[in-house]
């Protein structure tokens, strides 16, 4: 899945660690922050060819203010607007 370009989910799927070797993806969408770890959404500002991005952030599925979560993805976001 290196050279994918596309990935459109249901945003309940949760994937697997690693989504920073996808280097070529450059849309995703229907991602739903909350279901992963900060880990994972730091890997987020790996994806340099990211230039779509829909992010599903629906607390009343997590059952937390989401706080860690948003900073995590911020600190992802902020490092892809600089590349």
């Amino acid at each position: 899945m290196k050279s994918l370009v596309r990935l459109l989910v249901d945003c309940h799927v949760k994937w697997p660690k690693g989504i920073s070797n996808m280097q070529t993806l450059e849309e995703l969408t229907s991602f739903s922050a909350l279901l992963y770890d900060s880990n994972f959404l730091q890997e987020l500002g790996k994806l340099t060819n990211l230039r779509v991005l829909r992010v599903i952030w629906n607390l009343d599925d997590f059952g937390g203010d989401g706080g860690s979560h948003k900073e995590s993805l911020y600190s992802s976001l902020s490092k892809l607007g600089t590349m």
